[in-house]
């Protein structure tokens, strides 16, 4: 779910920075001579950039960064719980990939709504994927909508 969302959005940036220019303004991504030598187009170039622009955007935080910086951008309605549940589910596969599950004093003080002792292995259940699958999908819900209203249908530069 973590990598799929986080494809969703660099994808959803990229895309909609070619449909307004706006979003990169103040970006301060650049291209080398050498991006240049070696790109087939200057089209190849800008997709380059605005695609540096969305990792940057997603390297820069987690989901309570990128919803903080949709919300400056504009976008609306995203459910109170969607950035707790988000939180806590990267919180859980960062325990899942770089401690074999097994919850560490940092995920503890970071995500105290679950009960589980240091050095205890974490369960996902059924009721987490339901959860995180709810927020996922109030996350991409918000955001499309925010950026189709913005961005419209036209053709992308």
């Amino acid at each position: 779910m973590v990598a799929i969302t986080e494809a969703y959005l660099k994808d959803v940036l990229a895309y909609a920075a070619g449909m307004d220019p706006t979003l990169m303004e103040r970006s301060e991504q650049s291209a080398s001579y050498n991006d240049f030598l070696n790109a087939t187009s200057l089209a190849d170039v800008i997709e380059q950039l605005r695609r540096q622009w969305a990792k940057t955007f997603i390297d820069s935080g987690g989901p309570a960064a990128w919803i903080k910086s949709l919300q400056k951008m504009g976008a609306r309605g995203y459910r109170t719980e969607t950035i707790g549940a988000m939180e806590a589910l990267w919180g859980v596969r960062h325990l899942i990939i770089h401690s074999s599950s097994l919850v560490t004093h940092e995920f503890a003080r970071r995500h105290p709504n679950f009960p589980i002792a240091v050095g205890s292995r974490f369960i996902v259940n059924a009721n987490h994927l339901k959860q995180w699958f709810a927020a996922m999908c109030d996350f991409v819900e918000v955001t499309d909508r925010y950026f189709l209203s913005r961005c419209g249908s036209g053709r992308q530069s």
